[in-house]
């Protein structure tokens, strides 16, 4: 299944980290990824539909994400953010009580990006998820699935198993359930492997919700 991007003028945007932190790997206490003015301006890529993993790790280990078929390593060139359009009125969106909840069995991939983790790796990863400095929307953002613990901003980082792929349920926590509205949540993602790898990487990823 193909994945739908275009492009946009650059933001602004910062990373925060709250996995346990480690000297010179970009956590608290040491320098992390940020993208600033003083960086060369260039569009950010929009993944508007089709089926994606923001969490990817290959067989030989590389981390970064997935989009269709090919895979994009987290770095300083990674520029892919993912735009949820007119989602209060899309197939398997829902919202209730301020939150909003994306089924990621129940969406239309055609319309919306189906976002899920993956792990092609022999070894198992643990990941994480925490809300950026600076973030417009500060809400709590989690992913449950078939993984036997809920990927959340407020809550401790989880395995993602060897030879993993799932997909699952958003949920996004506005404050709001009213039409017309745009929630912008820059989020950090980390992934450490585990089992004696040891390679880790982190990657300021946006979400985009256009209600």
């Amino acid at each position: 299944m193909s994945t739908t991007i275009a492009t946009q003028q650059p933001r602004a945007r910062a990373s925060s980290a709250k996995m346990l932190g480690r000297a010179g790997t970009g956590l608290a206490g040491a320098a992390v990824l940020a993208f600033s003015a003083a960086l060369p301006a260039h569009a950010q890529t929009e993944v508007t539909s089709g089926h994606a993993d923001v969490i990817g790790v290959n067989s030989a280990h590389e981390i970064g994400s997935n989009f269709g078929s090919d895979f994009a390593p987290w770095g300083a060139n990674f520029d892919y953010q993912f735009v949820f359009d007119d989602a209060l009125n899309q197939n398997g969106v829902t919202c209730s009580n301020g939150v909003i909840t994306i089924d990621g069995h129940g969406i239309n991939s055609n319309q919306l990006p189906d976002v899920g983790l993956d792990n092609s790796s022999n070894n198992p990863y643990l990941i994480d998820v925490s809300t950026a400095s600076g973030s417009p929307q500060t809400g709590d953002v989690s992913f449950s699935s078939s993984l036997s613990d809920v990927l959340s901003t407020d809550g401790p980082p989880v395995e993602l198993p060897s030879s993993a792929h799932v997909h699952g349920d958003w949920e996004f926590v506005v404050g709001s359930c009213a039409a017309g509205e745009s929630y912008v949540f820059e989020l950090t993602f980390e992934a450490e492997g585990q089992g004696g790898v040891g390679n880790f990487d982190e990657q300021g990823i946006t979400f985009v919700i256009n209600s």
